[in-house]
């Protein structure tokens, strides 16, 4: 196992952990069945403790010898036209809602990832749609939470 793989590993599940404990610190009432606000950091430690455990597990078996990999500068735009496309979702989630939104954040995560040969406009719009509906069956009818609405409106 590699060194760097190690660290990563327990920080990540020492991260998680902690997590889990200041949310276990989130004093909340509801009148509601609504879960409240310790349901998304929970869903947080989970994958973040996943993580860790997958990395610990997975290093040892490694047979690739690490080597140095060149920085890609299309890379590094794409990495940071998802921050900015994250930070634009949050901002216009606020205004506009989930429902208009979101079918447009995945659209364009979509049309990033797909590559120029693969993009298909009408696979976007499929994949859109279906995200939102499989986000608000999860959340809406699932588990009884509020997706955020527009307040612009």
């Amino acid at each position: 196992m590699q060194r760097t793989d190690r660290i990563t590993s327990l920080a990540l599940i020492g991260l998680g952990l902690i997590v889990v404990w200041l949310t276990s610190r989130i004093t909340y009432t509801s009148f509601t069945d609504d879960p409240g606000p310790r349901l998304f950091p929970y869903f947080g430690a989970a994958v973040l403790i996943l993580s860790g455990l997958g990395i610990f597990l997975r290093a040892g078996r490694s047979e690739i010898a690490e080597e140095t990999i060149p920085v890609d500068r299309a890379q590094i735009r794409r990495g940071g036209i998802f921050f900015v496309l994250l930070a634009l979702y949050a901002l216009a989630m606020k205004l506009f809602g989930f429902y208009a939104v979101t079918p447009l954040l995945v659209f364009a995560v979509y049309w990033l990832i797909a590559g120029p040969k693969r993009r298909a406009v009408w696979r976007g719009a499929v994949l859109g749609l279906g995200c939102t509906l499989a986000v608000y069956l999860l959340f809406t009818l699932g588990l009884g939470s509020y997706l955020p609405e527009a307040s612009m409106f």
